[in-house]
C-alpha cells in the first residue's frame, strides 16, 4: 500500500511539475518559483492555515494565469472558510481553463449545494456521470445529494448509488460499510 500511495504521489508531483513548467513557457516566471508557491500553498490548505494558503494561491494566479489549478486550490481554499461566492467565482475560472477537470467540477458542485442550489449540483453531477460512467466520486457525490432527502425512494436511490460505487470501486471500504 505504501508503495502505491508513493508511486501515485510521484507521479502527482511529476503532473503538477509539467503543469507549472508549461503555465512558465508564456511568462518568463522560474519554475522552482511556481512550484514553491504552489507546494507552499497546498501546504497551508492542508494545515487549515487559510490566509496563508488564499495570499499563495492568489500569487500563483498571478505568476502562471493561464494554469487552472491555481484557480481550483484558491477556490477550495474559500470554500474551506465557507466563502462561497468567491469560491465559485474562482472554480468557474478554473472550469473556463480546463472544462473536463472532474474536480473542479465536483468541487462546484459542491458549492451548488451549499448554497441551496441542489438541482444545479445534481444537473453538473449527471452531467458528469454521464461523461464518465465509471468515476467512483462522481458516483458517490451522487449518493449523497440523495442521502439529503428524508423519502423512501431517495433511500433507494442512495443505496442504489453506493452499490454503483461498490461496483466500480470494490474495495472502498467506507462504501461497503454504509450498505451493511
Amino acid at each position: 500500500m505504501t508503495r502505491i500511495f508513493w508511486r501515485a504521489w510521484a507521479l502527482f508531483l511529476a503532473v503538477a511539475w509539467i503543469t507549472i513548467a508549461l503555465a512558465c513557457r508564456e511568462k518568463q516566471v522560474p519554475v522552482e518559483e511556481l512550484y514553491t508557491t504552489r507546494m507552499l500553498a497546498l501546504s497551508f490548505l492542508q494545515r487549515n492555515q487559510l490566509p496563508e494558503a488564499e495570499s499563495s494561491f492568489k500569487k500563483l494566479t498571478k505568476l502562471a494565469p493561464d494554469d487552472p489549478l491555481g484557480y481550483a486550490d484558491l477556490g477550495l481554499t474559500y470554500l474551506q472558510a465557507g466563502r462561497y461566492k468567491e469560491a465559485e467565482s474562482q472554480l468557474d475560472r478554473a472550469r473556463k481553463l480546463d472544462p473536463s477537470s472532474t474536480e473542479v467540477r465536483l468541487a462546484l458542485a459542491k458549492v451548488y449545494y451549499l448554497t441551496g442550489r441542489s438541482a444545479n449540483a445534481r444537473a453538473l453531477l449527471e452531467q458528469m456521470r454521464r461523461d464518465s460512467t465509471r468515476n467512483a466520486r462522481v458516483l458517490y457525490a451522487l449518493a449523497e445529494l440523495e442521502a439529503q432527502k428524508n423519502d423512501s425512494a431517495s433511500t433507494r436511490a442512495y443505496i442504489d448509488r453506493l452499490r454503483g460505487v461498490v461496483a466500480v470501486a470494490p474495495a472502498n471500504l467506507a462504501v461497503r460499510l454504509k450498505l451493511v
